[in-house]
Parts: C-alpha cells; structure tokens; sequence
C-alpha cells in the first residue's frame, strides 16, 4: 500500500510543474541545472525556452511531456542514457541531470557515385572529411547539417537530381556507438540549353555580352552567381532574376527577368569646405540611352568661389563592364581675391578591366 505522504508530495509536484512551466518561456521562474556539462545545460533550457504553455492532459501525462523534451535534449548531443530529477518550489524549478555515457561516433560510409578527383576542391574535401571524428559525442545538429551542405553542394556543382540512394544514423546504445552511412545518387550533371531574356529595353546583343554563358556549358550556382553580379554591376538594372528550369535528363534553360532602371536619376549635396566656402552640387544620370546601353552622368557644382560642370558619356565596346569608350568633358571657373581662372577640358578613352586591373 503507498504511502500517503508519498501521494501528497508527488501531487504537489505535479500541481507545481502545471503552475511554473507555463513562465519557461517569459522568464517567470528561475531554473537551475545541476549535473549537466554546459553544453548540455545549454540545451536543455533551449528546448524548454520554447514553451509557451503546457499541454493539455492530467498531471501525469504533463511531466511524461516534460521530461521527453529534457530526454530529447539530451539525446541530441548523445547522452541516452541520462537521468533527470525535478523538483519544484513556488517559482523555482531544480533539474538534476545524471548524463551518463556519451553514444560516439563509430563507422562512417559516405558514397558518392563519382571519381573524386573530378570534383572541385572544395567539394571534395567536404566529401572526404566529414565531422564525425571517431570517438568522440555525437551530435545530431552536426549530422543534419552535414547532411543537408553534402547533397546542396553537388546539386550546386549542377547535379540538380541528386538524392539519397540511402541515409541512415544508426545508433546503438548497448555498444555507445553511433554509424554513419550516407549514399548519394547523382544523376546527370545538367548543361545550360536555352538562355531566355525578357522585361528589358536593353540590346539583346548588349545584354548577352554581360551574359557569360552559353549552350552546352555546365550548369553550376558559381555560373549563376557570375551571371547575377555582372547584370547588377552594369547599372543598367535595378533587379535581376534568374529562374532555373530542368529540362530532364540533363538540360537547364534559365529564364533571366530584368526590371531597367529609371530613366533618369537624380542626387543633390551640400557641404562646406575651408577653401570654397558653402558648396552644392545636383548630379543627373541617364544609364541607358539607347538599346547600345549608352549612358551618360553629368555633375554640376556650385560654390563661393565659382562653378564646375563635368560630364562623361560612356559607350559599351562592346562589353559595358570589361571594355567600353568614355568622352569626359569639363568647365570649371574660380575667382578668388587675386586671381580669376577658367578651364575647359575634354577628352576620349578606351577603358579595358579586368577583376586585377584596369
């Protein structure tokens, strides 16, 4: 026959645990952890943080839930066999944590259907240097993560069909062992088909210059990438998207949406210097002129002193980013207490860049 004492105390820590949970997540209660590494304290607060109210059912059912999110804390840094003991009084939730053995890291069977040396470096070592070194705690955020960079980064490299053929973390808790085996099935490494562009007014002969890419190149997100930064840094565009359609068994037609900028922009400034006094400048710039993409920037400049127009009118030859013709024109005129002087300036260049050099 139970102890009657017993009934009450368990009863009243029940009633507790329904009273105190609910603040977990505003802060109403104190929580101590005693026992736990601190990684461990760490995550069993994270995991009960997240509460906002307790769950309906009797008091049993409520601690049952209580302690299968503390397990499950536990579980995913690799301690399964952890006890805990809870105690309650008014405000103040006491966790005991015994963790016990860690479950490690054991055999690990990763298979890429692949010649690795055909890989880029990068991708590479991520194949061959996963994190679970041999011996030490496992970590459930650290497979799932894995997981998800390994599969990302071949459909990346344009393997866009890429799934598990088999992905499994077995873990043994008589042995304290976790095995990894985790089986990639590629399909066929996508070529770039058909390139669409639409929404600009820009020459398609203009615009494919900033499109380095063309039927038969191997798909990848560097490529894409590449793609998205030159029609952005051309100053044409004020978006840019580019859409990827599969065409299976291994053809991408990409779908390049591009929105112009507006006609004509405008900025102002105002400032102060100790040689010309109260300055203001009005900048205007048209970035597209013609279907060419010829663009022109005119800047005037107003001061105590005197005046200053400057403009540059920029033709794309026929790249708009790695080789094009600038005209600079300028009038510039300054009158001092001394002296009065005035400049008229011009000139034409040929502009040829590359990412080192221009």
């Amino acid at each position: 026959m139970l102890n009657h004492s017993f009934i009450r105390a368990r009863t009243l820590l029940l009633l507790g645990l329904l009273c105190v949970l609910p603040g977990l997540s505003v802060g109403a209660i104190k929580l101590d952890i005693e026992g736990a590494p601190e990684a461990l304290s760490k995550n069993i607060r994270l995991h009960l943080s997240g509460w906002e109210s307790l769950p309906a059912g009797s008091p049993e059912s409520v601690e049952r839930t209580i302690r299968s999110k503390i397990n499950e804390s536990m579980q995913a840094l690799g301690y399964y066999h952890g006890k805990t003991k809870l105690v309650v009084s008014e405000n103040h939730l006491h966790i005991t944590v015994t963790p016990g053995p860690t479950v490690n890291w054991g055999n690990v069977d990763i298979q890429v259907p692949i010649e690795l040396s055909a890989l880029p470096n990068r991708l590479r070592s991520t194949v061959e240097n996963p994190p679970f070194a041999e011996g030490t705690p496992i970590n459930h955020q650290v497979y799932d993560n894995y997981k998800n960079r390994l599969i990302t980064s071949f459909q990346q490299q344009g393997y866009l069909d890429t799934t598990w053929q088999k992905s499994r973390l077995q873990i043994n808790t008589q042995t304290n062992l976790a095995h990894v085996t985790l089986h990639l099935n590629l399909g066929k490494r996508y070529q770039v088909n058909n390139v669409t562009i639409v929404g600009s007014q820009l020459s398609r002969t203009t615009t494919q210059e900033l499109i380095k890419v063309k039927k038969g190149d191997l798909h990848s997100n560097a490529r894409i990438s590449q793609i998205y930064d030159d029609l952005l840094s051309s100053g044409y565009f004020q978006y840019v998207e580019i859409k990827v359609e599969k065409q299976p068994p291994n053809l991408a037609n990409l779908v390049i949406e591009l929105t112009d900028k507006a006609t004509d922009r405008f900025s102002t400034g105002l400032g102060y210097g100790t040689d010309t006094g109260i300055r203001g400048k009005v900048g205007w710039t048209r970035p597209q002129i013609n279907p060419r993409g010829d663009n022109i920037y005119s800047n005037v400049q107003l001061s105590q002193i005197g005046e200053e127009v400057t403009t540059q009118y920029i033709v794309p030859w026929p790249n708009p980013i790695e080789r094009y013709l600038a005209w600079d024109t300028g009038w510039k005129h300054e009158e001092t207490t001394d002296r009065e002087t005035e400049l008229l300036t011009t000139g034409i260049s040929l502009n040829r860049e590359r990412k080192e050099w221009q």
